[in-house]
């Protein structure tokens, strides 16, 4: 089992960060590359998902943020997908809680316009 890279405990929910710089962006354009990477970030999620379950943390809405060295058009297909394969919101009529409140897939660009007050950048 595998967990994301930082877990972010705020007032109101946790974040659940997930970061990835690849050394060649341009391979997640194929289908095969692109799937592996969808499944690497739904594992991830879960996985932690399901230690902070174990360990009674979850008391707060968690909302999944993965910042990827990607391109803009690619993130916009990642984004449908990824939500697609974790649940966001309670789903089913049976579900009492949810497992994920939102679900964000950014590039370094849009994350820097999303939130000004946490700024990244690349050392090297």
């Amino acid at each position: 089992m595998k967990a994301v890279d930082i877990i972010v405990e705020l007032t109101d929910y946790y974040l659940f960060i997930e970061v990835k710089d690849f050394h060649n962006s341009e391979q997640y354009n194929e289908t095969d590359h692109f799937n592996f990477l969808i499944k690497s970030l739904k594992y991830k999620y879960q996985d932690t998902w399901l230690y902070r379950w174990g360990e009674n943390k979850i008391d707060k809405p968690i909302k999944y943020l993965c910042l990827l060295k990607l391109d803009t058009p690619l993130l916009s297909r990642m984004n449908q997908e990824l939500r697609r394969q974790i649940p966001v919101f309670p789903t089913g009529i049976r579900w009492n809680q949810e497992i994920c409140n939102s679900c964000s897939v950014l590039n370094f660009e849009m994350w820097n316009q999303r939130f000004t007050s946490w700024p990244v950048t690349r050392l090297s």
